[in-house]
């Protein structure tokens, strides 16, 4: 799959904050892209953004963003071959071709909440204001 490389690039920058840096748990050291959307969760911190892609998998986060930020082409891709994920850029021969390690979507454990669930619990104005200032009267 072809990205751009600035955009891409401008979107992984927004989610790495949520990349935990220890590895202590590896799949919290990857970006997961689930088709739709790209999340990125530190055990503390978790980013979704909206990202398409013809992909299921997590992407192992610095090295991915090692290899973008070393390259200046305009369009990176993604691909996959039997176990293996790579980025590649330019023309063939002239470009970088590079492996990416990756895991499975399934090792992902992170699940994001059903927000549509919680919408039948929607405060009124009042009900809002009256919550907020019994919270003020505890304080």
């Amino acid at each position: 799959m072809d990205f751009n490389r600035e955009k891409f690039k401008d979107m992984l920058d927004v989610a790495k904050i949520a990349i935990d840096q220890r590895d202590f748990i590896p799949i919290l050291s990857h970006f997961c892209f689930s088709g739709s959307t790209m999340t990125a969760y530190n055990d503390l911190l978790g980013i979704r953004i909206p990202c398409k892609t013809n992909f299921v998998c997590a992407l192992q986060a610095n090295t991915l963003l090692q290899l973008i930020n070393s390259t200046q082409a305009e369009i990176i891709s993604i691909g996959f071959t039997a176990n293996t994920a790579y980025l590649k850029t330019g023309k063939p021969r002239k470009g970088m071709r590079a492996r990416l390690p990756y895991m499975g979507e399934d090792d992902f454990f992170f699940k994001w909440p059903n927000i549509k669930r919680l919408e039948k619990y929607k405060l009124t104005e009042l009900q809002l204001k009256s919550f907020i200032n019994g919270l003020q009267l505890c304080l």
